[in-house]
């Protein structure tokens, strides 16, 4: 009687681990607090103090949900004229992110700064 009650103890042990390693992996994501679109976080200029700062989706969702409809504060001086920016791929250097221009050119290295696909030149 003892025994069987070991083992059925066990096999529900087993299963919740199971159970709970499974649902873990069927929600987890490749991009960790990102997304596909935004794989490495989504980067940000303090047009106040030139900081440059990266925020999780996570990190924006929340920031979203608790200050709706108000901008991103900087981590450094606390300014709220932030603008969503670039890294070029070529020269390194950071400049917001114009979404009314057909074409992303540096202003810096005046080539387009996102890497080409399939890592070649």
């Amino acid at each position: 009687m003892k025994r069987a009650l070991i083992i059925g103890l066990a096999a529900i042990g087993i299963g919740a681990a199971a159970w709970g390693v499974f649902a873990a992996i069927r929600h987890s994501s490749p991009y960790g607090d990102n997304n596909a679109d935004n794989p490495n976080g989504i980067l940000y200029l303090c047009e106040n103090c030139k900081h440059e700062f990266v925020l999780t989706v996570k990190q924006l969702e929340a920031h979203h949900k608790a200050n709706w409809g108000e901008p991103v504060p900087c981590p450094k001086c606390g300014s709220t004229d932030t603008i969503q920016a670039i890294r070029c791929a070529h020269c390194g250097r950071v400049f917001p992110h114009d979404r009314t221009a057909e074409e992303a050119i540096c202003p810096y290295c005046k080539k387009n700064p996102f890497p080409p696909a399939g890592g070649g030149e």
